[in-house]
């Protein structure tokens, strides 16, 4: 049986960014603007002024308000991104087999299921990872595809997960390797940047730190996509079948 190669969803990822880098980067920007403005300063003040409202009696209202804030910043947002992604990665396949192009904002129409299904998938590594590390790896390896099980399969929360464990089968070990790959091209340079001895101002190093996050925000989004259609067609003998016509 045919098997996921490394080398060719790092060539595909890397034709997907040359070809797509305006679109994916002008979403990323959009995303990581509305996250850091309108979440984690809005964050950031709620838990600066903790103490404060606990004397005021507006302990539980804060908590709450950060709560809700910390969802939408670290589930929400993340998963409508990587939904917006996923829509540019089928319809530049589909362009290739001939298949029929959608809106990519088509793959938000599925946005609850998906928010359930990234907190599933988020629960499941956090809490392997705490118990015994190991399980946190292989969650996170094996439901990178989730997100792009859902939306091309129209499939449910548990299905999904279900569909995961079965199209990755066989292929976890180099799924674990482009999952340590996207890590390296997360953590490499934001590690050089806390190392390095330039002297940042606090201007600098803030608008450093956006436009790093910015670069790197997409990696994951558009390499789970690409996984999953390559997975697909090992599947299913064939790519074409796999680009699904569930956004009409």
């Amino acid at each position: 049986m045919k098997g996921l190669r490394f080398k060719g969803v790092v060539s595909d990822m890397l034709g997907m960014f040359g070809r797509h880098w305006l679109l994916i980067y002008f979403i990323s920007a959009i995303a990581v603007a509305f996250d850091v403005f309108l979440l984690e300063e809005p964050l950031n003040r709620l838990a600066e002024s903790q103490i404060m409202d606990a004397v005021e009696g507006r302990m539980a209202l804060n908590i709450s308000m950060q709560f809700v804030l910390f969802c939408l910043s670290v589930v929400v947002l993340p998963t409508l991104h990587a939904a917006l992604m996923f829509g540019i990665v089928r319809n530049d396949l589909a362009a290739q087999v001939g298949g029929a192009h959608f809106p990519i904002i088509s793959t938000l129409r599925r946005s609850g299921p998906l928010i359930l299904l990234s907190t599933a998938v988020l629960l499941l590594v956090v809490l392997g990872a705490l118990l015994l590390v190991i399980p946190g790896i292989f969650a996170f390896t094996v439901y990178l595809i989730a997100t792009p099980i859902l939306l091309n399969e129209n499939l449910k929360v548990r299905d999904t997960l279900d569909r995961c464990l079965s199209l990755s089968s066989g292929h976890r070990w180099c799924m674990f390797s482009l999952a340590i790959f996207g890590l390296a091209i997360v953590a490499t340079p934001i590690a050089i940047m806390f190392i390095s001895p330039i002297a940042w101002s606090q201007i600098a190093y803030e608008a450093a730190s956006l436009v790093l996050t910015i670069l790197l925000y997409p990696v994951f989004p558009v390499m789970s996509g690409v996984i999953y259609f390559h997975l697909a067609e090992i599947d299913q003998s064939g790519l074409k079948d796999k680009i699904a016509d569930v956004f009409e």
